[in-house]
This record gives structure tokens, sequence and C-alpha cells, in this order.
């Protein structure tokens, strides 16, 4: 069984099970070292020709190092190696890193592949994903269908509708992770997801 971590709408356990019908042992964990950032072009709206032209709010999630000593929750579940090619289908862009977490039901150590996305331009994205055929293979093709703007930058902001999701997501689960989500999630210009939402008149997080 390969263990995975999620961080945006990998909170779902809904959500991860459109991909991994399988998994087993969806729970909550928290790791250090990262945070959450909205700094990646959708890619599926580029693909479908569907992002928006008068506007740049269409960033989805990646983790990031961070020295902030904070302490990200995430969600944490097991899937079989057959799953993992859709996995990777799913995530092609990103470095799937091997990271340490803590199961928040009995804190046992463990570790478990996250999604980070730290690359400083496509063309870095493009050379750590080289070495890996499948994945390569999948980049190309997002570049060759979608060769207009960048995927990897920090001047976008969130998807409305995606944001809104993984809001909804950490709000079911509990408050403590729907606080944390607020203040480990920011924006490519710094600023908290809870700083944005509050600067957003349709939605004040009322903290």
């Amino acid at each position: 069984m390969i263990t995975i971590l999620g961080l945006g709408s990998l909170l779902s356990e809904e959500s991860a099970r459109r991909t991994c019908p399988t998994l087993q042992n969806f729970g909550l964990a928290t790791i250090t070292g990262y945070k959450r950032i909205f700094n990646k072009t959708d890619s599926i709206l580029a693909l479908s020709g569907n992002l928006p032209t008068d506007h740049k709010a269409y960033a989805c999630l990646s983790a990031v190092p961070d020295d902030s000593g904070n302490t990200m929750i995430v969600s944490h579940f097991e899937i079989p190696e057959h799953e993992w090619a859709p996995l990777v289908k799913r995530e092609f862009e990103y470095r799937l890193q091997s990271v340490p977490f803590v199961d928040l039901r009995n804190n046992n150590a463990g570790t478990g592949i996250l999604c980070v996305g730290d690359y400083a331009n496509d063309e870095t994205c493009a050379s750590a994903l080289a070495d890996d055929p499948v994945r390569a293979k999948l980049w190309a093709q997002f570049r060759q269908q979608y060769p207009y703007e960048p995927m990897w930058r920090t001047d976008l902001l969130p998807d409305a509708k995606y944001l809104e999701r993984c809001l909804q997501y950490a709000q079911d689960i509990g408050s403590e992770v729907y606080e944390n989500f607020l203040d480990t999630t920011f924006i490519g210009t710094g600023e908290s997801i809870r700083q944005y939402l509050n600067q957003q008149p349709q939605h004040p997080t009322g903290h």
C-alpha cells in the first residue's frame, strides 16, 4: 500500500475515492515544514478552454516548503499499487514527495506522498518530471494543448469554486481543520486565506 497526504480537494474522502475507490484508513495527520499556496494554473480549466480572460482567479493549491514552524493538518490514506497510476494522472504536475507525518488518531509517525509545487518556473517543472516517462508525457500534452501562459505562477488568485470546495471540505471535518486551513494556506502575495477572505465582503471568515 502507498500512503497519500491530501491538502486541498483530497481533504475529502469522497473526492479522493473518485480517483482511488478502494483507498483505506482515511484519517487526519499533521505535517511541519510545509504550507499550502495557490500558485498553480487550474489545468482542467486550461485544457477545457474555460480559463477566464477578464481576471486571474483560477489558481489551485500545492504545498511548498515553509520554515515558520507552523503545523498543517492534512488527510492521509492508503491506496493499492494499481491505483497509483490514476492518482499520478490526476496530480502529474507536482513533485510527489515523501514527507513525514503524525497520525492524529494515535500519534503514530509515518511517511506519505505530498503534492509539492515549489517550482521556480515551468522549465523547472519540466526538468523535474523528465525522468518519469508517464508524467513527462502528460506535461508535454498539457503544454501542447495550452502553450499560452505558464502553469506555475504567484500572480494568481484562488479559483473561487475550488476554494469554496476546499473550505467546505475542511469545515465538514471540523472547526480545528477549518481554522488550520485558513492560517496555513496562502495566495502568491503572501497573504493567508484568512486575510484574503476577510477582504472579500461576500465571504468574511468572522475571525
